[in-house]
């Protein structure tokens, strides 16, 4: 498992076995790193956690750093100081968003987010990776609403766009995601513009 920032137990799902008690791994640095698991009963079994190398708190998420693997407690990352501030569903939000998701998950892109940038990545041939760029493109469509339109979302339009579940996702393409704007309040009328072109 190569290319990682920071590592999600779901990442895990289906690579190791359901009891396994560690993982090891190569970071894009190429160094090896072993992450122990830990396991939580639940009323269909139990529920396989990641385990802070540094206080054994049980997690989902650690964040890479220069002395390894941290959760972010340990490691100081406060997940809502950059949305302070902001104005609560508009583009700098979402902005921060997109940005969240992708250091999430090793994209690296620059605004306006254009998933063609992404053409020549191998990555793109797996639809998990594609499912992700149809996330980012979303949240431009919405990005560039908001800062054209001053159109502000609610916290659960939002959140539904990042967990990948808004209709919109798939309903549409990645081509008519960057080429149209939808109304995604109601996740079905298509405004009648061109992110180029406005139509009176």
């Amino acid at each position: 498992m190569n290319n990682m920032k920071c590592i999600n137990i779901k990442q895990f799902k289906g690579k190791v076995k359901p009891d396994a008690e560690s993982v090891t791994f190569t970071d894009d640095t190429g160094k090896q790193n072993t992450i122990e698991f830990c396991y939580q009963k639940t009323g269909f079994g139990k529920k396989r956690f990641l385990m802070c190398p540094y206080c054994s708190k049980r997690v989902e998420i650690l964040y890479r750093s220069e002395s390894g693997y941290k959760c972010r407690d340990c490691l100081g990352i406060k997940p809502y100081k950059g949305i302070k501030n902001m104005t609560k569903g508009g583009a700098d939000e979402i902005a921060y968003r997109m940005k969240q998701y992708a250091y999430k998950h090793d994209i690296a892109f620059e605004f306006p987010f254009d998933y063609t940038v992404f053409g020549n990545d191998e990555r793109s041939r797996k639809q998990s990776f594609r499912d992700k760029l149809i996330v980012l493109q979303g949240l431009e469509n919405m990005r560039f609403q908001a800062i054209m339109g001053k159109t502000i979302y609610s916290s659960k339009v939002i959140s539904s766009v990042c967990r990948g579940k808004h209709p919109l996702l798939k309903a549409v393409s990645l081509y008519d995601l960057k080429n149209w704007i939808y109304n995604w309040n109601t996740g079905k009328e298509i405004i009648l513009y061109h992110p180029r072109q406005i139509i009176k």
